[in-house]
C-alpha cells in the first residue's frame, strides 16, 4: 500500500525583542514587511537587527501549497492585509520557535498590525487557510479552530464549492475521522495513524481518482474502483499493509 504521510499536523530573531510582562505574555518584534511570499510566508524587515529582509512563517495556520487550489487565493489575500513598507508587530511565547522549509529555517511568529488585526485569525474567517498548530505557539489556537469551522458552516473559501470546482458526486455526504498520532512508540505502530471515512449518504460513492491530502503537497490517491458503500467506511493507514 502505497504509504501516507499526515501532517496535521533555528536562527534566532531576537532583534528589537521587548521583553515579556509575565510568563504569559508574547515576545514582540517590530517589523517593516518586504513582500508577501505566498498565503503563510512574509519577507520582513525586523527593526534592530541590522540584516536584510527574512522570511517569517505565519504562526498556526497552514495555505494551500503552490499551485493547488486556494494558493492563489490566500497569498492575495494575505497581501491585501500586510503590504510592502507596512509595520507589523511579529509576535511568539518562544523566542526560539521556527519552522523549516527544505534547508531554510524561518521564524516562526504570530503576525499583528497596528490597529490590532490579527492577520491569521482574518485568513482563518475568510476560509483561505486552515488552522494548523506548529511547534509550541499555540495560544491561539483555540480562536483560530473555531473561526476554521465557521467558515466551514458557511461555506466560504475553501469550503466553497466554487473554489476549486465541483467534483464528482458533489452531494455525497461523508464523515472523516484522523488519528494522527499512533499510540505508544509510533515506529513500532505504523499503522496506527489512520483517516476514516464514513459514507452517511443513501447512495454509493465512487472515490476513483480522488485526493486524500494533508495541508502540504503529501497525497494519497485512491485507485480506481474504491467505493464506499451507505453505512460504510474506508480507512486509509500509514505504514504498509495489503489493501482490502
Amino acid at each position: 500500500m502505497s504509504r501516507l504521510v499526515l501532517a496535521l499536523a533555528a536562527a534566532l530573531v531576537c532583534g528589537g525583542v521587548a521583553a515579556p510582562a509575565n510568563g504569559a505574555d508574547p515576545l514582540a518584534w517590530s517589523g517593516t514587511v518586504d513582500r508577501v511570499v505566498d498565503g503563510d510566508t512574509v519577507k520582513v524587515d525586523i527593526a534592530g537587527d541590522n540584516k536584510s529582509a527574512i522570511h517569517v512563517r505565519n504562526a498556526g495556520i497552514q495555505a494551500i501549497e503552490t499551485g493547488h487550489c486556494g494558493a492563489a487565493e490566500a497569498t492575495r489575500a494575505l497581501a491585501e492585509l500586510v503590504r510592502p513598507g507596512q509595520h507589523v508587530v511579529l509576535r511568539a511565547k518562544f523566542a526560539d520557535s521556527t519552522s523549516f522549509d527544505g534547508d531554510r529555517v524561518r521564524p516562526l511568529r504570530y503576525i499583528d498590525l497596528d490597529s490590532g488585526v490579527d492577520v491569521q485569525l482574518e485568513l482563518l474567517k475568510r476560509g483561505l487557510v486552515l488552522a494548523y498548530p506548529l511547534g509550541r505557539e499555540l495560544d491561539r489556537q483555540d480562536a483560530y479552530h473555531r473561526a476554521a469551522q465557521e467558515a466551514a458552516q458557511k461555506g466560504i473559501g475553501l469550503y466553497s464549492r466554487t473554489l476549486c470546482g465541483a467534483g464528482p458526486q458533489q452531494d455525497a455526504r461523508l464523515r472523516v475521522w484522523v488519528n494522527w498520532d499512533a499510540d505508544g512508540y509510533d515506529p513500532d505502530n505504523v499503522n496506527g495513524e489512520y483517516v476514516r471515512i464514513l459514507n452517511e449518504g443513501s447512495a454509493a460513492v465512487d472515490l476513483t481518482g480522488w485526493w486524500l491530502r494533508s495541508p502540504t503537497n503529501q497525497h494519497y490517491r485512491m485507485p480506481a474502483g474504491t467505493s464506499i458503500s451507505p453505512g460504510r467506511h474506508l480507512t486509509v493507514h500509514s505504514g504498509s499493509g495489503r489493501d482490502s
